[in-house]
């Protein structure tokens, strides 16, 4: 009888481990995921070991991977190690940029999907490109088309899990005005901002960031109109709160930064109970980030510009954060 009670359990755990879809990406914005990851790439530059690939994920922006000279494809591939929650590529590109290129994912380096595709890029220098986080171990930059119509040249490839507020869905008490709505504090455009009604109430901004995550930081850009008095509570339903960070008299704007022990939450809400101009609030942007992170995320090391045409979202990542740790 034990024999056959083991034998079922067995099965059982079996059938569970190699059960399809059971990807469990491991999530970390402590930083870039593929510095000095394996890479790949088509080609390099007359063989030069001057321009080889690991110099695209070295952490050094005077040094560059760079492709052989012709008008074929050109592409370039990391294996981050282990499947990874991933959800920004940067690229640093030479002055031999790519103009139309794809980012794509995979996690068995076989099966791929493109994440994004950008058509028409006319520069070189950095650019952020932010996407739907998906669970992926292998990153792609497929270039189909060069600037110059020879070769691409690229110092940097960085890979983050960066904004998981970006682009989710949004409840918030009140809206000001048409141009003001809760979408606007995560569509990673800080020119844009959630406005509440004016009035002393109770003022709130729930963010629902897709499934659950283990959420240990969010960062707050308020513009003038900031809350004085306000918490940031996690739920994993939406109904039933904790507090994981305390605010009273806070009198700054610009952004704000939290780190908290890890929590499971799907949901995320500032709520504001005090107003610092006694009336309405209003967020530029919000940024959830998740466990593993060994700081918070400096937004000064992340700046980029906006590519043209872009499908899949290619937000420019902000550069003037200003941390303020709260215990």
């Amino acid at each position: 009888m034990k024999t056959v009670f083991k034998l079922a359990i067995g099965l059982l755990l079996l059938n569970y481990i190699l059960r399809p879809g059971q990807i469990h990406a491991t999530p970390d914005d402590s930083g870039d995921l593929a510095q000095g990851a394996a890479i790949a790439v088509d080609s390099v530059y007359q063989n030069d070991p001057a321009y080889a690939a690991g110099h695209a994920v070295d952490n050094s922006d005077s040094t560059r991977w760079a492709s052989a000279v012709n008008a074929g494809t050109h592409w370039l591939r990391v294996d981050l190690g282990e499947v990874k929650s991933v959800n920004q590529v940067q690229i640093n590109w030479e002055s031999a940029y790519g103009r139309n290129y794809t980012i794509n994912t995979s996690l068995d380096g076989t099966n791929w999907q493109t994440v994004l595709t950008v058509t028409g890029n006319t520069s070189g220098g950095l650019v952020s490109h932010n996407f739907n986080t998906v669970a992926a171990r292998y990153l792609q930059l497929n270039c189909t088309s060069a600037a110059f119509n020879s070769n691409i040249s690229v110092y940097e490839f960085r890979v983050y899990c960066g904004n998981l507020a970006l682009n989710r869905s949004v409840t918030v008490d009140s809206t000001f005005s048409a141009g003001y709505e809760g979408g606007r504090a995560v569509d990673g455009d800080q020119g844009t901002r959630w406005v509440s009604l004016p009035n002393a109430g109770t003022h709130w901004i729930s963010v629902d960031i897709g499934q659950t995550k283990l959420v240990r930081q969010v960062q707050i850009n308020w513009e003038h109109a900031a809350g004085a008095d306000y918490t940031i509570q996690l739920s994993t339903n939406g109904t039933t709160w904790t507090t994981a960070v305390s605010v009273i008299g806070n009198a700054a704007s610009g952004w704000l930064a939290y780190s908290f022990d890890a929590n499971p939450a799907r949901y995320v809400k500032v709520n504001c109970t005090r107003a610092s101009l006694g009336a309405n609030i209003s967020i530029y942007e919000l940024y959830i980030g998740v466990e593993d992170s060994a700081a918070l995320v400096n937004f000064w090391t992340k700046t980029g510009i906006t590519a043209p045409n872009v499908t899949g979202g290619d937000q420019p990542v902000p550069s003037n954060l200003v941390s303020l740790l709260v215990p």
